[in-house]
């Protein structure tokens, strides 16, 4: 009953306005955050691999090949523990706020089971972020301890990656086809009121 009565009050609070902020201030944290990133990727560009290919690999043979090729290059380990701490505080902050609040401007503009079907799936930006927030601090300690880390944190990263991308691509999937029933709904009602 709880969780119901909070999914309806996401259908009118924050306002529209907050959200447009919200939804704003994230897409220009995440500008900021991948000009912050450019030089890093510059650094590990010889290793094959970018910060990106990291965060979106799922079995922890590939991330195993990954922080090899990182510790072979030079200031690899460095540039990927950097880019780790841009990830946590400046791009994961900005695709949940990005994600969150598309989703939900685009669910309140469906109608009936879609809005409510909408607004759980911008919910699952968040679940995204904090299994993208325990992947991205597991990259970091074997960052730091590139010769010496546990062997065991591989595989919890990996599988960290696995539940991220499940919840980040729920929301994901949700702003782009919400998107697309909003705007039918939109011109089937402009029709409509022409005919």
């Amino acid at each position: 009953m709880g969780i119901a009565r909070n999914l309806r009050e996401l259908e009118t609070k924050p306002g529209d306005r907050r959200l447009l902020l919200v939804l704003g201030g994230g897409l220009v944290l995440l500008i900021a955050s991948y000009l912050l990133f450019l030089p890093y990727f510059a650094i590990l560009a010889p290793s094959g691999y970018s910060i990106v290919d990291q965060q979106t690999v799922f079995t922890h043979q590939a991330n195993e090949r990954i922080l090899a090729a990182w510790k072979a290059t030079p200031g690899g380990i460095r540039a990927s523990l950097i880019c780790a701490w841009i990830d946590l505080f400046a791009f994961m902050p900005a695709y949940a706020a990005v994600g969150f609040a598309w989703g939900v401007l685009v669910a309140r503009r469906c109608a009936g089971k879609v809005r409510g079907i909408g607004i759980a799936c911008s919910l699952c930006i968040f679940p995204a972020w904090l299994a993208d927030i325990v992947e991205t601090a597991v990259q970091a300690v074997i960052s730091l301890r590139a010769l010496t880390y546990p062997p065991g944190l591989v595989p919890i990263m990996s599988t960290a990656a696995v539940i991220k991308m499940a919840f980040f691509y729920a929301a994901v999937l949700w702003c782009l086809a919400g998107t697309m029933l909003a705007l039918a709904r939109t011109i089937r009602a402009r029709d409509r009121q022409r005919a």
